[in-house]
């Protein structure tokens, strides 16, 4: 089953895993570990309660801004 919730601070070493393994150029390490906390909307998408991508997003008054989205490699092209 696929789910999508919140990205927790428990969540962020293997979501760091993720980012590095699905980009070309990963963000650094201090970058990606920065845009957490409560000026941020994290998510993270599971499947079968295995976490395989996230998504850094930030909401400010009706804007949205997506700043980075990552699927672990294994999964990624499965629709």
């Amino acid at each position: 089953m696929k789910t999508i919730s919140p990205l927790n601070p428990a969540d962020l070493p293997l979501a760091w895993e993720i980012e590095k393994l699905s980009h070309s150029f990963p963000w650094s390490e201090e970058t990606f570990y920065s845009n957490q906390g409560d000026h941020y909307f994290n998510l993270k998408i599971c499947i079968d309660n295995i976490m395989v991508g996230f998504a850094i997003t930030q909401l400010i008054l009706d804007e949205a801004t997506l700043f980075n989205i990552a699927i672990h490699p294994d999964y990624q092209g499965k629709g």
